[in-house]
């Protein structure tokens, strides 16, 4: 008992808690000398085996900031004390943590004045409790060589909602799909083919994504562009694009979103901000255990138990959306401890942070709205927010010969969701468009006018498309939709006269009559599955100003586990009933192999009998099927068609599931004999790379925590450590191969004793040939090491263990000075 009284008055140190807009540090004065105590024993407390807990001695620690960062640092420590030795790395780590810059200096000046003490907030456990931090606090775990760091939100970037960047650091990589279809009549009409390649390749800060069609009659190349970053929050896209919605809000809200261009397009780079701090994971503070809740409009969304210290909501688990939420912190008697407001935008689909595009180029397509030749076109625009959920757009650009100019709005939370833009330019071109979604209800308006000379038009043009549509869950079961759909359009109708091949080359040598297309229709549909899987629908349009109108039912109706009975009715005004009736018969062949055989009748005007064969495959290699159908009248076709998609990079080929096109992907080396764990920092989600599953794709864009970790193997890595962690981000396309260089190594559990036969508390390190030393008990010791031998340090003592190998137990007695002593 004396003794433990005289160590804790020899290492306690008092911290003094401060919280102010200063943060101050509790942080330890530098003394040249030890205290002189001396212990029970009569020996002198600096020639004690207890002298290492209070003298700092250098080593490799892990120095943890939960669930976001670890790193091996160089530091001195003590039971109660650590001073980290490199600054360029003690400011790195700070940084991946994510502390604000004006603070980071305060606390490096911190750790060269003395360093730290360990939190006296800390209760229990030191590799297990949770600081309520109101600042900074160092959680020193001396056994294991841990030490863990706890920070106050008011100095974390997330937590002021800070915008920080990705840094792009994926390896070369190839995502690839191809596809193919063919078909034959024999002999009805010629066969038909055709053959699609799209993929993206990725490497670093950029990608190239391609996609070409060829066929029988035509072929075409869709897209072939290079996408890369300018830097933080900005890039390049250099080639042919079918769409540019997706570049950027601003470029969405162009009049020229849905137009094939090909050209130079820069502007703000939305997805390459990282979300993994303050928008997908919130984090929030708890002094005391208690609960967390979520409120919208008053009501409960989200409720869990927390423990003092922090916690973090998976934005993921709200309800979809754009809203405001209330998070209360409530303690276990149910008093509020804190109440602060979320902003959820966990859908994905809107930003309305400023952003800008510029493009210069010419349209590929002649059968737009806007575009009717192939032209020079110059396009500008830039949004920029007006509240939490709302922002503007201004954009304006030339088109040949001709300016245009837009204005637009995006509005999007929890009740609704509308995006307007309107355009007007020269020869009396307007455009108005707008989308809106009230929960269940969806409207879609367009509406474009433009004058004669508009393009190489020689009459004015005009069309508008307006639909509205309501789908509803009635139950369970039942679900409904219905709508409205209006067109109308003004077409060119050409003299009688004309010769159609002279008026297609020579267009503006033939006058042009026009006349208004009008097409109005309701259409609505109604669905049905039983739980024995029946199902029934029930669909109909109806002409608006005519008598047209059509009606079609049917059912669905398993039996026999194998068997399925389809049934399809349709009437139209003024025409006969036809009705489609076949019974399927489905089998699987093997794990990917599946065949249905269909026999089926058709009742109309003109009846047959239908024979359908279709043999279908399903694998990582490929996907596909072949079908054979015929009838009693003697028509016959054939369809096969395949599909498949891979992953290339430096570690080989790997064939992948269709719905990684977008995505990077990690790879395990040939060589890497150790756990490999991959968390998703943005959705706050870990898969394992196992050996049996070499290859699992992430998303791009998102912040990836590779943590390889050689505890459980006979392996250490080639800097001597038992874990490394990599944090990485990657465009699609790009691949990041775990593939680090390690050392065989032994391990033997070890019971260590001083001179004196007393079990020791410490032990490190000595030797090269020593990797790791993990503290089990009082006394009891695992090592890792290499060769045959090694040598460890207890205190002031250096214990030799002699030739141990093959060994799994050791006992070894040591005292201070000693140069060998192994006992086994």
């Amino acid at each position: 008992m004396n003794k433990i009284t005289l160590i804790a008055f020899a290492v306690g140190i008092v911290c003094s808690k401060v919280w102010a807009e200063e943060v101050t540090l509790a942080m330890v004065t530098p003394s040249s000398t030890l205290p002189s105590i001396t212990l029970a024993n009569g020996k002198s407390l600096t020639s004690s085996r207890y002298a290492g807990l209070i003298t700092p001695e250098s080593d490799n620690i892990r120095v943890v900031f939960d669930g976001v960062t670890e790193e091996a640092l160089l530091a001195k420590i003590s039971l109660d004390t650590v001073q980290f030795e490199n600054d360029e790395h003690f400011i790195t780590f700070l940084r991946n943590v994510g502390i604000k810059e004006n603070y980071i200096e305060k606390i490096l000046n911190q750790n060269k004045t003395g360093g730290f003490v360990h939190s006296n907030s800390c209760e229990g456990s030191r590799s297990e409790c949770v600081v309520a931090s109101k600042s900074i606090d160092f959680v020193i775990d001396y056994y294991n060589k841990i030490v863990r760091l706890f920070v106050a939100p008011e100095l974390l970037k997330q937590s002021s909602g800070e915008k920080s960047y990705l840094v792009l650091n994926g390896g070369p990589g190839l995502v690839n799909k191809i596809s193919g279809y063919y078909y034959n009549s024999f002999g009805r009409y010629e066969p038909s083919y055709y053959f699609r390649g799209s993929g993206v390749a990725g490497f670093g800060t950029g990608f190239i994504r391609y996609n070409f069609y060829q066929s029988d009659y035509t072929n075409n190349l869709d897209d072939f562009y290079l996408n890369r970053s300018l830097g933080e929050g900005s890039k390049i896209l250099i080639g042919k694009a079918q769409n540019n919605a997706n570049f950027n809000p601003s470029s969405t809200q162009s009049l020229l979103s849905d137009i094939p261009v090909t050209g130079i397009r820069i502007g703000t780079a939305d997805e390459q901000v990282d979300h993994s701090y303050g928008k997908q994971l919130f984090r929030f503070y708890s002094p005391v255990n208690g609960t967390v809740e979520v409120r919208r409009r008053g009501g409960i969304i989200y409720a869990t138990s927390v423990r003092a210290g922090y916690d973090e909501i998976n934005m993921g688990n709200l309800p979809s959306g754009q809203y405001n939420a209330i998070v209360q912190v409530k303690s276990s008697s149910g008093d509020i401890i804190s109440s602060q407001n979320l902003l959820v935008n966990n859908t994905g689909s809107f930003s309305n942070d400023f952003s800008w595009h510029l493009f210069a180029g010419q349209n590929d397509s002649i059968y737009s709205d806007i575009t009717a030749t192939k032209e020079i076109i110059i396009d500008a625009g830039l949004q920029f927010p007006i509240k939490d959920f709302s922002a503007l757009y201004f954009g304006g650009g030339v088109i040949g010969n001709k300016k245009v100019v837009s204005t637009g709005i995006n509005v999007k939370n929890e009740f609704a969701s509308i995006s307007g833009k309107t355009g007007w330019g020269d020869n009396k071109f307007r455009q108005y468009e707008l989308n809106g979604y009230v929960e269940s209800l969806s409207v879609s308006y367009k509406k474009v006018n433009a004058g004669k000379n508009w393009g190489e038009r020689r009459t004015n043009k005009g069309s508008t498309i307006f639909s509205a549509s309501y789908n509803i869950t009635l139950l369970s079961q039942l679900s409904a939709s219905m709508g409205y759909m209006y067109s109308s359009a003004l077409m060119s109708r050409y003299s009688s006269d004309t010769d159609y091949n002279q008026m297609k080359y020579s267009r503006k040598n033939y006058p042009e009559l026009t006349y208004v297309n009008v097409n109005r229709s309701f259409f609505s549909s109604v669905y049905y599955n039983f739980n024995n899987g029946n199902a029934l629908y029930l669909n109909g349009s109806k002409e608006v100003g005519t008598k047209n109108y059509s009606v079609s039912f049917g059912l669905s109706i398993p039996f026999g586990g194998h068997f399925r009975f389809n049934n399809i009715s349709n009437y139209s005004n003024g025409k006969v009933l036809t009705n489609n009736s076949n019974i399927d018969y489905n089998d699987k062949i093997s794990e990917s192999w599946s065949q249905t055989v269909s026999a089926g009748t058709y009742l109309s005007e003109t009846s047959y009998n239908t024979l359908t064969y279709n043999l279908s495959h399903d694998s990582d290699v490929f996907q596909g099927s072949a079908y054979l159908y015929g009838t009693d009248k003697g028509q016959k076709q054939a369809t096969i068609s395949i599909n498949s998609s891979q992953a290339l990079n430096s570690g080989g080929l790997y064939f992948i599931p269709s719905s990684w096109q977008d995505s990077a992907f990690i790879i395990r080396g040939k060589e890497s004999e150790y756990d490999i764990a991959v968390r998703n920092m943005t959705d706050n989600s870990t898969r394992y790379l196992d050996k049996t599953n070499n290859i699992i794709t992430v998303p791009a864009y998102h912040k990836i925590m590779v943590k390889s970790d050689t505890d459980s193997s006979n392996f250490v890595f080639s800097d001597r450590q038992s874990k490394q962690t990599d944090i990485i981000s990657m465009v699609p396309g790009s691949s990041y191969v775990v593939n680090k260089k390690t050392i065989k190594t032994n391990s033997v559990i070890m019971t260590l004793r001083d001179v004196d036969g007393e079990f020791s508390v410490s032990a490190s390190c000595q030797s090269d040939s020593c990797i790791s030393v993990s503290r089990l008990s009082n006394g009891v010791f695992k090592v890792k090491y290499t060769g045959n031998n090694f040598i460890i340090r207890s205190g002031n003592a250096q214990c030799h263990t002699g030739n141990i190998q093959d060994e799994k137990f050791i006992s070894v007695n040591c005292g201070r000075n000693q140069k060998g002593g192994a006992m086994r």
